[in-house]
């Protein structure tokens, strides 16, 4: 059985469908129930925090990292695979193996950003016919 959720706000409405939880909070309560998680890529981003949260997992591999949303919250399956191909590592490389975290997490940022205020989602830069992901071909999304 399929689960709907559907309310209106100031800014437009919020919807969910088949969802298999939903809780609602309290404002209030937010900071608590956030407090874990790592530094938002698409809100009030704090670099420094994100590249010392990655640098600390360093057995992870890149691309479990970057999903991890208490290292860096925004990122999806996507970008933990686009964005290494960006800067020319495998998202199976550990983070200890990487030369320059800041650059990896710097274009993650900018990709998720970019997509974001641009839209549709694409990591190419291209606006043609051709493929708008570098890694995964939209067919199979």
């Amino acid at each position: 059985m399929a689960s709907a959720f559907e309310i209106e706000t100031d800014r437009g409405w919020i919807v969910g469908h088949d969802l298999s939880v939903l809780d609602l909070v309290r404002t209030s309560t937010e900071p608590r129930l956030l407090e874990h998680l790592g530094p938002d890529m698409c809100g009030r981003y704090r670099h420094d925090e994100g590249v010392q949260r990655l640098v600390t997992n360093g057995r992870l591999s890149v691309g479990a990292a970057l999903l991890d949303q208490r290292i860096v919250c925004g990122l999806g399956n996507i970008y933990a695979v686009e964005a290494p191909f960006c800067v020319g590592i495998s998202p199976l490389t550990t983070v200890r193996g990487l030369d320059r975290p800041d650059t990896l997490l710097a274009i993650a940022v900018a990709l998720i950003r970019a997509n974001a205020r641009l839209g549709p989602q694409n990591t190419t830069g291209r606006r043609r016919s051709e493929s708008d992901h570098w890694v995964l071909n939209s067919h199979i999304r």
